[in-house]
């Protein structure tokens, strides 16, 4: 039987919005496809291998830059790097996004340096972007993605970097760019809170395919079920006014 090994970076800081949801689904769309699921909580000063799993989580902090957080996760800078040479699937939401960039300017000008996962930076904002997102992704379909924003630091790609999607309605990124998330290799990064991936069915279907491919160096194919109530809560966050 196969296996998806997952670890949460951290949820005792960064669990907020909802976060544990994102791992719920994920667990919930393995299973119905035959694979088991595994998921270990790596907290401060606790040591591990980027081989030790397939798939790394990092969620959002109640207080943005959540100093400890912020420490232990640079600390392991060169972990992070090798997961993602090792095509290992990495997401990050809301601060576990704006983690993954070069850099983090506050308000103070003082500035943060990041993880720099992906080619981008984020400045922080006195407003905050609030509100619903609908967006369209390019690099699969269904390509809709959906969810809920709620954020101060604005970023910026690189002009070479692909985003997760693109803004039909909601700010993205930084509400000028039409922007949303990033990507760089399987490292995927996402304002979308509230959690994002019990309302994608289809990104979380994606994820796990892209990581069982790269794990077991073989085709994965989704399994052929209904999805009625994944689907109608996608269906319904688009239609949504």
């Amino acid at each position: 039987m196969r296996e998806l090994k997952v670890a949460t970076i951290l949820p005792k800081y960064l669990n907020a919005n909802g976060d544990r949801g994102n791992l719920l689904m994920l667990k919930q769309r393995a299973e119905v496809n035959g694979v088991k699921f595994a998921c270990d909580e790596i907290d401060i000063g606790q040591k591990f291998s980027p081989t030790d799993y397939d798939f790394y989580y990092i969620g959002g902090a109640a207080d943005e830059f959540n100093p400890v957080a912020v420490k232990e996760i640079l600390n392991k800078k060169e972990v992070f790097q090798e997961i993602k040479e090792l095509s290992k699937t990495l997401l990050g939401v809301c601060f576990g996004y704006q983690i993954l960039g070069k850099d983090y300017t506050f308000l103070t000008d003082n500035k943060l340096e990041c993880l720099d996962l992906i080619d981008f930076f984020t400045i922080e904002k006195t407003k905050r972007r609030v509100g619903n997102l609908t967006s369209k992704m390019a690099f699969m379909a269904p390509n809709y993605l959906v969810g809920f924003e709620n954020h101060r630091g604005v970023t910026y790609l690189d002009k070479d970097l692909s985003a997760l999607s693109y803004v039909d309605k909601g700010f993205g990124n930084n509400g000028s760019d039409k922007t949303e998330g990033a990507i760089s290799k399987n490292i995927f990064g996402t304002y979308l809170i509230g959690p994002v991936l019990p309302r994608n069915v289809y990104f979380t279907d994606y994820l796990l395919k892209i990581t069982m491919e790269t794990k077991y160096q073989e085709f994965f194919e989704l399994a052929d079920e209904e999805n009625t109530l994944e689907e109608d809560v996608h269906i319904d966050f688009i239609n949504a006014k």
